[in-house]
């Protein structure tokens, strides 16, 4: 167990912390990067989904009056589509929180 200087503070803090105790600063680079890219990764997901859903809403909405009537199913599908993208992106982000 080695002694370095946290980055922040300038403390003396034990090689085996992952923060430092005094300021908080993470120590242990490797246990923060992958929380913080999965989180971008499921709420990019999510924005997706929700975009995906609005788009079939609409879609859905105009297509009586002013398309074919399959352009209403499409719309329909477009928005269960994005409504399972979200939850799915919801299952994801809290299964791999850890």
């Amino acid at each position: 167990m080695a002694l370095i200087a946290c980055p922040e503070c300038a403390r003396e803090v034990s090689t085996l912390a992952s923060t430092c105790p005094q300021c908080g600063y993470p120590i242990d680079d490797d246990d923060v990067q992958p929380i913080e890219l999965t989180a971008k990764h499921w709420k990019g997901a999510r924005i997706r989904g929700w975009a995906i859903a609005l788009g079939g809403a609409l879609l859905a909405g105009l297509a009586p009056d002013a398309w074919s009537p399959w352009g209403g199913l499409v719309g329909v599908g477009l928005c269960v589509w994005g409504l399972f993208e979200v939850i799915g992106a919801a299952v994801g982000a809290w299964w791999h929180h850890g």
